[in-house]
């Protein structure tokens, strides 16, 4: 609709397009889940739409297949949050105090809320780095 962005109806739409098939099998894009594929690409803006320079940036990122590497390092860092989340659930549970402190982080402005966030976060982590 040359809004500059991409719609996930849009992107059903051209998906149906054998044109656009074979151009992004050749990028060696094979889709066979389109609502993963494009949840997937807007996990990191967190929209409903994406713009179309991050959706090339994106898809170029994807091409191909993850090496035993990726598939590992992507396991690492999933155990250091599960980890993570396991120390402040501990941390958290039955302590009405902290949660009243959580909300009020939660009410400042966003920018003051993340950085008083990450700063507590750390200090219960014990400045723990992933």
């Amino acid at each position: 609709d040359n809004s500059g962005t991409l719609s996930y109806e849009e992107f059903l739409t051209n998906l149906q397009n054998p044109r656009v098939r074979v151009h992004l099998a050749s990028m060696g894009l094979a889709i066979p889940d389109a609502d993963m594929f494009f949840n997937v690409l807007t996990a990191v803006n967190g929209g409903a739409d994406l713009r179309i320079d991050d959706f090339v940036s994106r898809c170029s990122r994807m091409k191909g297949t993850a090496s035993g590497i990726d598939l590992h390092s992507l396991a690492y860092q999933v155990q250091l949050m599960h980890a993570q989340i396991g120390r402040l659930t501990e941390h958290f549970m039955g302590r009405p105090d902290r949660h009243r402190r959580c909300a009020e982080i939660a009410s400042r402005t966003p920018a003051t809320a993340a950085v008083a966030q990450r700063v507590e976060v750390e200090d219960i982590l014990g400045n723990e780095k992933p």
